[in-house]
C-alpha cells in the first residue's frame, strides 16, 4: 500500500465586510474550494479533491486558514483558489500565504505571519493599554525565543 503524500497550504481570508469577519467556519472554506473546483476542473477535480482536502486550522482572530491536500490534488486547489469570491453568506476572497510540505514549516510562517501583523500595529504607536498588549502578544508568539523580539 503506498502512502498518500500531503501538501500544506497557509492561506488569508480576506472579507469585503470587517464586521463580517469571524463568521466563515472551516467547512464554509472548505464547501467554497470545492465549489470552485468543481466548477474549473469538472468532475475529474471534485472527485480527486473531495476526499483529500481538509481544512487543519481556521483562525478567526487573524483570518488565516491551514489546508492540507493530497500532492496529487495541489495544483487542481491552488488554481482554484484565486477565483473564491465568497466563503459562506459573506464575501471573502483567499489569498495563498506559502506552501509547505509539512504542517511545522506551515506552523513557521504562521508565527513569522503574526510577528508581522503584530509589528505592523505596533509601528502605528498605539497608546498606552494597547502598546503592553501588543507587546505581551509578541512575547507570547515567540515563546522562549527571545531573539525574534524587535521591541
Amino acid at each position: 500500500m503506498v502512502k498518500v503524500k500531503h501538501r500544506y497550504l497557509l492561506a488569508e481570508v480576506i472579507y469585503d465586510d470587517p464586521m463580517t469577519r469571524n463568521t466563515a467556519t472551516d467547512l464554509d472554506i472548505r464547501n467554497a474550494i470545492m465549489n470552485k473546483v468543481g466548477m474549473l476542473h469538472g468532475d475529474l477535480g471534485h472527485a480527486s479533491t473531495q476526499s483529500s482536502l481538509q481544512v487543519k486550522v481556521c483562525d478567526s482572530i487573524f483570518s488565516v486558514v491551514v489546508l492540507r491536500v493530497a500532492s496529487d490534488a495541489l495544483n487542481y486547489v491552488s488554481s482554484s483558489i484565486p477565483f473564491v469570491v465568497s466563503v459562506g453568506n459573506s464575501d471573502a476572497i483567499l489569498r495563498v500565504l506559502f506552501q509547505g510540505s509539512s504542517m511545522r514549516t506551515v506552523e513557521k510562517k504562521l508565527i513569522d505571519f503574526n510577528l508581522k501583523l503584530f509589528y505592523a500595529k505596533l509601528q502605528r504607536k498605539p497608546h498606552g493599554d494597547e502598546s503592553n498588549a501588543l507587546r505581551t502578544a509578541i512575547a507570547r508568539v515567540t515563546g522562549s525565543n527571545v531573539s525574534h523580539i524587535k521591541l
